[in-house]
Formats: C-alpha cells, sequence, structure tokens
C-alpha cells in the first residue's frame, strides 16, 4: 500500500498518512514501503503515520502514547474491521508511529458514522466505517497544529460500504414504500 500511494503521487512522500488501525498490519506495512524506498535511495523522508482507532478498541493508541502495552477490554465498535481486542502487530505499529515522527488519536462511533455520510456526500465512495475512521481523524484535527494547513495528507480508506452494509442502514431513513399504481402513467 505504501508503495502504491508513493506511485499514486507521482513518486513523491506525503506529509502525513491518517490510517485506521486494528492489529496494526496495515500502518506497520505502510511504514516499511517508505523504510524501504528510503534505504534504495528514492527518498529522503518517511510521512508522518498517523495511527487512528475507535474509542472502544483502542491498545494501540494507548501503548503509544503511554509506552505500556494492555489488551483492549470490550472492543465493541461499529468500525468492525478495527475492532481488535489482541492486536497482532501491536509493537510494529507503535514502532511505525515513533520512527515516523507520527502520532495517534481515537474517535468515537458517532464521529466515524459522521465521517461515512461526509465521504459518501462529498465523493461519492462509500466506505466501510473502519475506513472512515481516518475522515473522522481529519476533521478532529481541523484547527489544531497538528497536521499544517499546506501539508499533503493522505486519508486511507480501506474497505467498502457493502462490506458492512447493516452498519450504514441503521442511521438512514428510509422513505416509505410507494405500492404499484396499474393506472399511472408511464
Amino acid at each position: 500500500m505504501g508503495l502504491e500511494i508513493y506511485e499514486q503521487n507521482r513518486f513523491k512522500v506525503p506529509d502525513a498518512i491518517l490510517v485506521p488501525v486494528g492489529d496494526g498490519v496495515i500502518i506497520s506495512g505502510v511504514h516499511k514501503a517508505f523504510l524501504d524506498l528510503k534505504a534504495a535511495g528514492l527518498t529522503a523522508r518517511l510521512p508522518r503515520l498517523i495511527c487512528v482507532q475507535a474509542e472502544r478498541s483502542a491498545a494501540i493508541h494507548h501503548y503509544i502514547r503511554t509506552g505500556k502495552y494492555q489488551n483492549a477490554r470490550r472492543p465493541a465498535t461499529i468500525a468492525d474491521s478495527i475492532s481488535v481486542s489482541v492486536p497482532a502487530n501491536a509493537h510494529l505499529a507503535r514502532r511505525a508511529v515513533q520512527e515516523s515522527r507520527g502520532f495517534s488519536l481515537i474517535v468515537t462511533d458517532r464521529e466515524i458514522v459522521r465521517g461515512q455520510r461526509t465521504l459518501a456526500e462529498k465523493t461519492g465512495v462509500f466506505a466501510e466505517p473502519a475506513a472512515t475512521a481516518t475522515v473522522a481523524a481529519l476533521r478532529r484535527l481541523q484547527g489544531t497544529d497538528l497536521l499544517g494547513r499546506r501539508e499533503q495528507i493522505v486519508l486511507l480508506i480501506t474497505g467498502h460500504g457493502l462490506k458492512d452494509v447493516d452498519a450504514a442502514a441503521r442511521f438512514l431513513r428510509f422513505p416509505a414504500a410507494v405500492g404499484p399504481r396499474p393506472d399511472a402513467p408511464l
């Protein structure tokens, strides 16, 4: 994924990449890709990696912030794909954030749902809740000094909304059904 970002960005390193994190596999893989690019002499710097976790499934976030690892107690969140009690790659994810001079933050389920709606309305992209955690994080970061206004920021949208239609349907208002009318004009 990191190599694809680099290629699609015309072989330039973005300033920051927001990554939805559950197990920590994607963020550590993106980090590895940029380390490889740097080792190959193709770039001199790494993008800052921002770990985004759901509030109720934030073992890696707390590990990054405190330096002490602890499993997520009850990882119940609408963002099912990043709902993890025991993250498989917690240590590598923490290292990726630290070595890239990034940071981590958490978002609520309400913010995630709002992010899902915003992404669909503004871009036409229907993403699963876990993916739209990055949209929620970007909204939360607006007006802070954690990301510069002129920085190039990449949001990883990692899964299609059809992966979890029920999550989105809970917040939709469906119009009343219209029965068939044989006499209706064509």
